[in-house]
């Protein structure tokens, strides 16, 4: 009686597999015959595999190559040919996965990110960071409400107040480096760039850097933070967040303290000493209470330390490796009074801003080195939209590659070349398809301190590095652009060296 037990529930066991392996054969089956021939999204063009699964892109974003991986398949899928020769361009609408679409035409991608008719935040941004913040509300109206919370603290203005620690952190930087250089030393700048972008956030925020440019050595914090750029590029969660939040409690209960108590009511400059100051404050319209002020702060320390970083990182890349574009910009900076050396020039971002070559080779910079390349996901609103020939229905997720849209041959005279000059006289579709700091419904917070350590740097650079060279081991293919969420070089290392002085030691 017990083997016939046993042998039943062995074959009922057996026919619930098989059942369910039936059944999920079937609705896969279904599945893709759905996404490839009825789904509202079937005429888009893509691969196949792509439309039945979401596998592909998860993929793909995981290997490194994405940028590239987009680029080949909007080109093989474009189906569009160029006026004047036979071969086929970037076609503008590309099926990544079963809901989602990338949009490589400047006219669709400033629809889906205008500000009149919003497109909202993806669940990407909520799936990447477990804390909200301003870079990850999602619901627009609320947005709004605390981009003015923010206030005037990242204006143009309030940048002027903020330079001095800016100006101090490049100068510590940079000279630095020089004397590493001068001592014979091989440097790899990579890392020195992020404590850079680091120890400006740490001061600019919370009062206090990190240490780490005075150490000449990175700390956990940082690590966790460069760590969590990984973690969200694969839209996982990021419990080392938690972590983030809590060491930085005790550096914003100082300064609050010191925001609160300040006897004559003009605390130190920061980008968050006005917002403290509103914490428990019952008239103020626009505020954040505490806890959203901790994870605005662990936004800023992601968002601002590795972006900056990653854009100096390549330009001083492309600086070092065209002696000509490196002499324009010396040549300018001496028209204000700049001097090489180690010597107080007096040099403020006030009189950078009126450099134009510098602004030419920064957004040159910007627009080969955006950090996020592949990104800024966006939902189709209510009732669905039409982007060009293609309705997409409400729900749907629409990227931009952005690597494809800054290297629009259609726009750009030899796209893959970094040319400052051809920001002399740039046209309207130039202009509007450089999306470095986002589209126009979310322009990025930080822009203002971003271009100023930017333009603070290339001064500071070739201030202290006047007879640096790249390193043998810094090649093209080394610093070939390697993405997961945000670009880094290849080799993920810049080295740089003053090789008379190498060769003489």
């Amino acid at each position: 009686m017990i083997l016939l037990n046993f042998i039943s529930s062995e074959i009922d066991t057996s026919r619930f597999v098989a059942v369910t392996a039936v059944l999920a054969i079937g609705y896969f089956l279904a599945n893709a015959i759905y996404q490839l021939y009825f789904s509202p999204l079937s005429k888009v063009p893509g691969p196949w595999y792509a439309a039945i699964s979401p596998i592909f892109f998860i993929i793909v974003s995981l290997k490194g190559n994405a940028v590239y991986t987009w680029e080949l398949l909007h080109v093989k899928y474009g189906k569009i040919l160029k006026p004047t020769c036979i071969f086929h361009t970037k076609g503008p609408y590309l099926r990544v996965s079963p809901t989602s679409v990338m949009v490589a035409d400047r006219e669709p991608a400033l629809k889906v990110h205008s500000p009149n008719d919003v497109f909202p935040k993806g669940p990407w941004y909520t799936n990447a960071m477990a804390s909200e913040s301003i870079l990850t509300i999602r619901d627009h109206q609320k947005y709004k409400t605390r981009r003015k919370a923010f206030g005037s603290g990242f204006s143009k203005s309030n940048m002027a107040l903020l330079e001095p620690v800016v100006r101090k952190k490049a100068e510590l930087c940079f000279k630095k480096i020089g004397k590493h250089f001068d001592n014979g030393d091989i440097v790899d700048v990579k890392p020195w760039l992020y404590w850079m972008a680091a120890d400006i956030v740490g001061e600019l925020c919370f009062g206090k850097d990190f240490g780490m440019l005075e150490n000449e050595a990175e700390n956990l914090l940082v690590r966790d933070c460069l760590n969590f750029t990984l973690v969200a590029g694969i839209q996982a969660q990021a419990p080392f967040t938690k972590y983030i939040i809590w060491l930085l409690s005790e550096a914003l209960a100082d300064l609050q303290h010191e925001v609160q108590n300040c006897k004559d009511g003009n605390p130190r400059p920061s980008l968050f000493s006005h917002l403290l100051k509103d914490v428990d404050n019952p008239n103020a319209k626009y505020k954040v209470n505490i806890t959203e002020l901790r994870n605005e702060s662990t936004l800023f320390i992601l968002a601002g330390t590795d972006t900056t970083a990653t854009v100096a990182t390549f330009l001083a890349w492309d600086l070092f490796r065209n002696a000509d574009i490196r002499q324009k910009v010396i040549v300018e900076l001496k028209e204000i009074g700049w001097t090489q050396g180690d010597n107080d020039d007096g040099i403020t971002d006030e009189k950078l801003q009126t450099l134009p070559y510098l602004g030419y080779l920064l957004r040159e910079a910007l627009r080969l080195y955006t950090p996020a390349h592949t990104g800024f996901p966006r939902v189709v609103p209510e009732n669905g939209r039409y982007l060009g020939p293609h309705f997409l229905p409400a729900g749907t997720e629409c990227l931009l590659p952005v690597y494809t849209l800054h290297r629009d041959p259609n726009i750009f005279d030899e796209p893959f070349a970094f040319k400052p000059e051809r920001w002399l006289n740039p046209s309207r579709e130039m202009e509007s398809v450089i999306m470095a700091f986002g589209g126009a419904s979310r322009v990025c917070t930080g822009q203002h301190l971003a271009m100023m350590e930017l333009r603070l740097s290339v001064a500071m650079m070739l201030k202290y590095w006047g007879n640096a060279e790249l390193a043998d081991s810094c090649t093209d293919e080394s610093m070939e652009i390697v993405e997961r969420f945000l670009i880094h070089p290849k080799g993920n290392k810049l080295e740089i060296q003053n090789k008379k002085i190498t060769l003489e030691n």
